[in-house]
């Protein structure tokens, strides 16, 4: 039985630069086609140059952009003509970011919440491995569940994901052979704005 051993330490490191949300499925009236996906984002923080992106993703892992949009005079933005799967929305504004991730069924349009855009920081994670345990750490990655955002782990140890939204996560270091994962650590993670998130997670053998 493997025992897992986490510990969070945070290291100030000025650096110059999701979450997600529940959503409504709403049915395609009038003229419009059912396989889009709208939403919002508040004004407050929005930008001249705001960017809107829609990334797919085939694992719920790993995410990759496929079309991108501006926003509206009042924030909003749409996609149309989306198949059904998984997805994400990713919001950049300046320094600020936002993502929210989705489940889409293209027989109906869907209208995702409104969306907050967050300063941002890094997150670091050290992999510490009792040897014999895992043969190779390029086949490790770490992923903030729920979100777009994942890492591959380096064969030094050490993977690092930037510009992450502030917020409360569930980090989770996962371990993939020929498709099998193993969840090899799993904590919550409070990403910091502007700084650099580090966590430690130390594999030994019961």
């Amino acid at each position: 039985m493997r025992k897992l051993i986490a510990s969070i330490v945070t290291i100030i490191t000025l650096f110059a630069v999701a979450c997600t949300s529940s959503t409504t499925p709403i049915a395609g009236g009038g003229t419009e086609v059912p396989n889009f996906v709208k939403g919002r984002v508040s004004q407050d923080e929005l930008s001249s140059d705001s960017k809107v992106f829609l990334l797919e993703s085939l694992d719920k892992r790993e995410y990759i952009k496929i079309d991108s949009t501006t926003v509206d005079s009042i924030g909003g933005y749409s996609f149309e003509l989306v198949s059904s799967g998984s997805y994400a929305v990713e919001v950049i504004s300046d320094s600020l970011k936002s993502s929210i991730t989705f489940d889409f069924d293209n027989s109906v349009g869907i209208e995702l919440t409104e969306q907050t855009l967050k300063a941002v920081g890094a997150v670091k994670v050290s992999l510490v491995v009792e040897p014999g345990i895992i043969e190779e750490l390029n086949n490790v990655r770490i992923v903030l569940d729920s979100t777009p955002y994942s890492a591959d782990v380096e064969g030094n140890g050490y993977a690092e994901m930037g510009s992450i939204p502030e917020g409360l996560y569930t980090l989770l270091v996962i371990y993939d052979v020929d498709g099998q994962e193993d969840v090899l650590c799993s904590d919550d993670v409070t990403v910091k704005p502007k700084v650099v998130n580090t966590y430690e997670c130390v594999i030994v053998e019961e």
